[in-house]
């Protein structure tokens, strides 16, 4: 059980949680009605769950030298075992999706094609980062895609248009563009890292939550003062560049993997710090940033990267 629990990496399962809580309230102001938000979370925490282990499956060559000790080239999870899971995986979690509307099924579909066409091809390239980071901005779009009034389980009927404009598709974006600059930080994470991607990586970053402050002061209107939510966002930057700067100087295997881990916890600190543009600090984006909880607990015996 430990070995499947580490091939589908748990512990980051939390980080796509809070893009969808994050993205439903965007689009409704709460987290009601609460059964299409159930299943979007579900059909979420399903379709990252299956690039998980997609993307254990398709590396199970190169982990065997770079990585042995993960659960496929260690001859505890056989690869075809782990590829019936993931594909059921991507399943289920667009069966999900369609129990929510047209538009959640349209994400949905496009989320797994990114998935797919990332674990299988495209992370050998180098638009490996951009899309990767992709994903991530449509599993925020997952979260709002039940934008439209019409009647909650109309399957077939949404408003994709509705999904894919308005003031959140800029946070979206500037999420997504937040992992692609922390992929492109990780494509060396097995070796000692070069100096240079590193801190081009970073720069990255700090353009990527440039983008996101830029996008929070844009907006007409906040709950919380815009430049409350940026400064937010700025603290985390700190952080993040003070551990990539210890990487950069020190690029080996550990510590890179462990700046990497900062990097992708922090994602659900972001997704409470957004969440503060349409709802006061409580119930809500505290309630998305005690994701932190069970995902630093998990992270203490689940590898992360």
């Amino acid at each position: 059980m430990l070995a499947w629990l580490r091939l589908c990496r748990l512990a980051n399962l939390f980080t796509a949680l809070a893009d969808i809580g994050l993205g439903y309230l965007l689009i409704r102001g709460s987290w009601t009605p609460v059964v299409p938000f159930l299943l979007l979370l579900a059909a979420s925490a399903c379709l990252y769950t299956a690039g998980m282990v997609l993307n254990d499956y398709f590396d199970r060559e190169i982990d065997a030298v770079e990585r042995p000790k993960r659960p496929i080239p260690a001859g505890h999870v056989a690869p075809l075992a782990a590829l019936r899971l993931g594909y059921g995986l991507l399943l289920a979690g667009v069966a999900l999706a369609a129990a929510v509307s047209g538009a959640s099924l349209v994400v949905a579909l496009a989320l797994t094609a990114f998935i797919v066409g990332y674990d299988a091809i495209i992370k050998k390239t180098p638009l490996g980062p951009l899309a990767m980071g992709t994903c991530r901005a449509l599993n925020i779009l997952l979260g709002a895609s039940l934008a439209g009034t019409e009647p909650v389980g109309a399957a077939w009927i949404g408003d994709i248009n509705a999904v894919f404009t308005g003031g959140h598709v800029p946070l979206a974006v500037g999420m997504g563009l937040y992992i692609t600059g922390v992929t492109w930080f990780a494509r060396q994470e097995a070796e000692t890292s070069a100096r240079l991607p590193l801190f081009l990586a970073l720069l990255f970053i700090d353009l990527a939550v440039a983008w996101l402050c830029w996008s929070v002061l844009s907006l007409p209107r906040t709950v919380l003062p815009a430049i409350n939510i940026a400064l937010v966002l700025g603290c985390v930057a700190v952080t993040l560049n003070r551990r990539a700067l210890m990487a950069i100087q020190d690029p080996s295997p550990a510590r890179v993997q462990g700046t990497i881990k900062i990097m992708l916890l922090s994602l659900v600190v972001f997704d409470a710090a957004l969440a503060l543009t349409v709802v006061p600090p409580v119930p809500y984006p505290v309630a998305i940033l005690a994701l932190l909880a069970p995902t630093l607990m998990l992270a203490r015996f689940l590898a992360v990267t």
